[in-house]
């Protein structure tokens, strides 16, 4: 992550970074950087509003990945390792960027792409927005919800395969 920042600063010489989270980054030498080890999820979540980009640089598989979705709930394009289940949160090129992890070149390019495309980053922000409040909305989570509480409360007669 740091060595893809150097290689951009210098064409983005006022964004500033900024890393939240106990990550392994040995250099922590880059330009503009911010280092925040620890910070309440509230405080968190309005930096990422501010945010312009979000980046998930993970490189262990996740099962679920919040980080990314609260950032396309909050309108921000996504930037994410093709790592675990990223790669089914993040759309390619419609609400975010992928880069294979640990490709420093990859990320570089995807961070300059959207750093050199404000409309292109606000229309994949808009398109992770409305598809957060498709697939995660209030209606469809309590739908679910009740379907399967139908299910876990059916007499077992009613679950059993018909003969």
């Amino acid at each position: 992550m740091i060595e893809a920042i150097k290689n951009i600063a210098p064409k983005h010489p006022d964004v500033s970074y900024v890393f939240i989270g106990k990550g392994t980054l040995k250099d922590r030498n880059a330009p503009h950087t911010y280092f925040f080890d620890s910070i309440p999820h509230s405080d968190l979540l309005d930096v990422m509003r501010q945010a312009e980009i979000v980046v998930v640089p993970s490189i262990v598989p996740e099962a679920y990945n919040r980080v990314a979705l609260e950032a396309m709930d909050a309108g921000k394009p996504v930037i994410a390792a093709r790592s675990g289940s990223l790669p089914e949160q993040v759309k390619d090129k419609i609400t975010g960027l992928l880069f294979s992890p640990g490709r420093t070149d990859e990320l570089a390019r995807a961070l300059d792409a959207l750093l050199s495309s404000p409309s292109q980053a606000h229309d994949m922000g808009k398109a992770g927005k409305d598809h957060i409040s498709t697939i995660h909305s209030n209606e469809k989570i309590l739908t679910l919800l009740t379907s399967l509480y139908s299910k876990a409360t059916a007499p077992y007669s009613e679950l059993r395969p018909s003969q």
